[in-house]
């Protein structure tokens, strides 16, 4: 996970920001799965997802 983390920083596509007066964060979550090949575990695979059921319409998207 921090090789993932320090890649988004790497390039520039990930920010820490203050969160405006009154909104809620939304939260996350880290989701691990493992790739398999014929014979053994090909490679371990990490991302970073939004809990979207968490998002109101009108206020977090229109």
């Amino acid at each position: 996970m921090r090789v993932e983390i320090e890649a988004h920083e790497k390039n520039k596509i990930w920010s820490t920001e203050l969160l405006p007066y009154g909104k809620q964060m939304i939260e996350c979550k880290c989701v691990f799965t493992i790739k398999y090949n014929a014979r053994s575990i090909e490679m371990y695979k990490a991302r970073l997802v939004t809990c979207g059921n968490q998002q109101e319409e009108g206020v977090d998207y229109k």
